[in-house]
C-alpha cells in the first residue's frame, strides 16, 4: 500500500502548502486514480505512514498528523458518493479520529445535495452521543470554514437544540454563539 500512502501524503502537503483552491484540486485528480480496493482502505490509513520529512516537507512536522487525516477526509469528500461510506466509518468512531474534518465532509457532502437526508439523519444521531469536547472543535471548524463556504455552517444550525452529552447542558448553539463570537474576532484581527 506504498502508492496509496504517497497519494495520501501529497495530498497532506498540497493541504499545508497550497491555497485551499489548488489543494483540492490536488485531491480530486488523486482521488479519480483509486480502485474500489483502495477507497475501502481509506480509512484505515488514519495514522501517517510516512513522514513529513519523507514527504519532503519537513517544516510541516508539527501539524502532520493532522493535515494526513484532513487528507484522508478531503479524498473521501472527492470521492463523493464513493467516499461516505468512509466517512461515515470515521464519524462513527470514538478514537482514531478528528471528528470536526469528518463532520465538516459530510456537510459538505450535504451541501451538495450528496445524500443530504441521510447525513443529516446520521449526524444528528452522532452529535447526541459524541462527546462536548469533540462537538465543539466540529462547530470551530465548520464556522471557520464559513470563508470558503457557508453552506455547510447553514445546514449545521438544523442541530442547534442538541444538548451535548457529558456538558452542564451545553448545546451546539451555545456552541455556535460562542464560536461566532471567536470568529469575528479572528476576522477583525486577520484583517487589520
Amino acid at each position: 500500500m506504498a502508492k496509496l500512502d504517497d497519494q495520501i501524503a501529497q495530498v497532506a502537503v498540497a493541504l499545508g502548502t497550497m491555497p485551499r483552491e489548488e489543494a483540492e484540486q490536488t485531491a480530486k485528480r488523486i482521488a479519480k486514480l483509486f480502485s474500489r480496493k483502495e477507497i475501502e482502505k481509506l480509512p484505515e490509513r488514519w495514522s501517517a505512514s510516512v513522514s513529513a520529512k519523507k514527504a519532503g516537507t519537513p517544516d510541516l512536522k508539527d501539524n502532520w498528523d493532522l493535515l494526513w487525516f484532513e487528507a484522508i477526509t478531503e479524498l473521501l469528500f472527492q470521492l463523493q458518493l464513493e467516499g461516505l461510506a468512509g466517512l461515515t466509518m470515521l464519524l462513527e468512531r470514538e478514537s482514531e479520529t478528528y471528528h470536526q474534518y469528518v463532520v465538516r465532509e459530510l456537510l459538505r457532502l450535504a451541501a451538495e445535495d450528496i445524500e443530504r437526508d441521510q447525513i443529516m439523519l446520521l449526524l444528528h444521531q452522532r452529535f447526541q452521543t459524541l462527546q462536548y469536547v469533540k462537538t465543539r472543535e466540529c462547530v470551530r471548524e465548520v464556522t471557520y470554514w464559513q470563508k470558503i463556504h457557508s453552506k455547510p455552517l447553514e445546514l449545521l444550525h438544523h442541530f442547534k437544540e442538541i444538548e451535548c452529552p457529558c456538558s452542564d447542558g451545553d448545546t451546539i448553539a451555545l456552541y455556535l454563539e460562542q464560536i461566532a463570537q471567536e470568529y469575528q474576532f479572528h476576522q477583525a484581527r486577520t484583517d487589520a
